[in-house]
């Protein structure tokens, strides 16, 4: 009987150590919880505050964005005068240049020129 008494301390003693092992786990189980707890709330927040700066540099880019289109609207309408203008003046230079050929048409006739 002193065997089976000694092979049931031995199985206790087995069980207890088991016992100690995974209390020692979860413990650690627990310690590593808690370390990614904390390091996903440090994340979380650098993730807030980079949405945030990624929030007010798109506001600023639509501001700019708006600026520019303004200006090249403006531009626009100043490339759109300038050229009529142009077109307008080289007509005219065209008439006095017509103008011109025939005047000195004329006065190569009389002076019996080409």
């Amino acid at each position: 009987m002193a065997s089976k008494s000694k092979a049931a301390d031995l199985t206790i003693e087995i069980l207890k150590d088991i016992r100690d092992g995974v209390r020692e786990t979860n413990a650690r189980l627990e310690r590593v919880s808690s370390e990614l707890g904390g390091r996903i709330d440090q994340t979380n927040a650098r993730i807030d505050q980079t949405n945030e700066r990624l929030e007010a540099m798109r506001t600023e880019l639509s501001t700019r964005i708006d600026g520019v289109e303004k200006v090249l609207h403006e531009l626009a309408g100043q490339f759109v005068f300038i050229a009529r203008f142009v077109r307008h003046t080289a007509r005219r230079q065209g008439t006095r240049i017509d103008a011109l050929e025939t005047r000195v048409g004329k006065l190569e006739e009389r002076a019996g020129g080409p």
